[in-house]
């Protein structure tokens, strides 16, 4: 008698073993499917939204840069620091210590 109650309860042990394993892996599998889902339809959305604006203000700025040849170095272009009056081969035209182009882009950041 004592040899088939340990059997008993050795065969509901491994039972509940199986039981419990299974179990775990449908709640992992289920979190995995609800992490897919909120990734699919929540986060990707939000950063798929601000990839146009980031690719814009990229081909904004390499418009920018790509006006022409920039003489001096001081991040305008030549074509640019003409419609500007400033000079051409003078970095600093103003002679403050700062390059034309760092002037240019400060003062846009103020208005």
């Amino acid at each position: 008698m004592l040899k088939y109650s340990s059997n008993l309860l050795a065969s509901f042990f491994n039972k509940f073993k199986l039981l419990i394993s299974i179990v775990f892996h449908i709640v992992t599998v289920s979190f995995a499917g609800c992490a897919l889902f909120l990734l699919g339809f929540y986060v990707i959305p939000v950063f798929a939204e601000k990839v146009p604006q980031v690719v814009s203000d990229i081909s904004t700025t390499q418009a920018n840069l790509s006006m022409g040849k920039d003489s001096d170095g001081d991040g305008l272009s030549d074509t640019w620091e003409r419609k500007i009056g400033s000079e051409t081969f003078l970095s600093d035209t103003d002679g403050d210590g700062l390059p034309d182009g760092l002037e240019v882009n400060l003062k846009k950041k103020k208005h």
